[in-house]
């Protein structure tokens, strides 16, 4: 990413809650915000301690919907991984990756290969100029270690504190045994689990946790200071929600992707799936027909949700490929006049549309009823 690039700061963000773990969020990628309004929580059900939220803003209509940090915030990062999108950024996390490409180029250069490491805050510092800190791992999503992974020609090492599941940045640090349990199956941790299935943890003697060092900023700090130097930045050009995560992790480690099935039955072709579909997933032309690509899609369900005659279901599948899910050939209404959607061509002049078929169907209903 070149300077150029990275150059604009964020549209709204989180004030630096200290100058090595300033979090940024870009309200364009966010699907809870303008102009998508969806539902989506997936970051603040990540949050150990609930520190995130989403207030309303009515006085500033360009953004009336923000994400905020409150005081509870110790700098874990879990929020990151967890926000499909990538709306969340990090300056700390954006540092390591910097560091490590660093790293990778200078072994290129005077070889010979070693691994790299990077460890938690918790683990007593070293000298060795191949390994970067971060406050928590937990703010590496899968789909970036393995992107991490595919620079190194070693396996990338994760060091962490043996009592990972005890720590304050885990989910359930009051109810899990300590980390060298794990293989008596002690431990339901996801994030140890997920991670110890596929990288080189290595877990050693830690300090107590500690939060993010610098002051952390109240909701009044939030929109009264200015970001701090080490703030987080993306490409310019790149502020529309996307699967990047997804996207990512294929490029490096294949797995299932998104499925969508179509009920063509129940199907009216009305394009709400299309129309709240944040990314672009689900496109609906007269001569394309209606397609899915799953690896634009975020596994949101909001299609599945909206979807007013329930013919949306939400699955996984190996298949990369855009998938053509309903053909479509415009078609007028001999009721209403209304253009429709059928699956096949047809010349038929006397065709109603759905809507006139039900109306029709609960007029004969009612009709019945009353009548006999």
């Amino acid at each position: 990413m070149s300077d150029s690039e990275r150059q604009q700061a964020l549209p709204v963000a989180f004030s630096a809650l200290s100058a090595a773990t300033a979090l940024g969020w870009v309200s364009g990628r966010c699907i809870r915000s303008a102009p998508h309004h969806l539902g989506c929580d997936q970051c603040l059900n990540a949050c150990p301690v609930q520190a995130l939220e989403f207030i309303e803003t009515p006085d500033d209509p360009a953004q009336p919907v923000r994400l905020v940090v409150n005081d509870a915030c110790h700098g874990c990062g879990a929020c990151l991984p967890a926000c499909e999108t990538e709306a969340i950024l990090s300056s700390e996390v954006q540092r390591v990756e910097l560091e490590l490409i660093r790293s990778v180029a200078h072994q290129q250069c005077n070889g010979p290969d070693i691994s790299y490491a990077i460890k938690c805050h918790r683990l007593a510092e070293t000298s060795l100029t191949n390994q970067s800190t971060l406050h928590c791992l937990r703010a590496i999503g899968l789909d970036q270690l393995a992107h991490w992974q595919a620079l190194l020609s070693e396996p990338l090492q994760l060091k962490v504190a043996a009592d990972c599941a005890c720590c304050q940045a885990s989910p359930s640090c009051h109810s899990q045994k300590p980390f060298q349990d794990h293989t008596q199956g002690h431990i339901q941790d996801p994030w140890l689990e997920t991670v110890m299935a596929h990288f080189e943890l290595l877990p050693g003697a830690g300090e107590a946790f500690r939060p993010a060092s610098g002051a952390q900023l109240s909701r009044r700090g939030f929109f009264t200071s200015s970001l701090s130097a080490g703030r987080p930045l993306y490409e310019a050009s790149s502020d529309m929600p996307r699967a990047r995560r997804l996207q990512r992790q294929q490029q490096t480690r294949p797995g299932l992707l998104p499925l969508l099935q179509l009920n063509t039955s129940y199907c009216d072709a009305s394009g709400v799936c299309a129309r709240v579909c944040p990314t672009d997933a689900i496109t609906i032309t007269p001569a394309a027909g209606m397609r899915f690509d799953p690896q634009a899609c975020i596994s949101c369900g909001f299609c599945a949700l909206h979807c007013p005659e329930q013919a949306l279901t939400l699955a996984s599948s190996l298949e990369t490929e855009p998938q053509l899910l309903r053909e479509q050939h415009a078609q007028s209404c001999f009721r209403c006049g209304r253009a429709f959607y059928v699956e096949s061509a047809t010349s038929d002049e006397s065709a109603v549309c759905p809507a006139c078929q039900r109306d029709q169907s609960l007029f004969t209903d009612g009709f019945n009823a009353l009548f006999g």
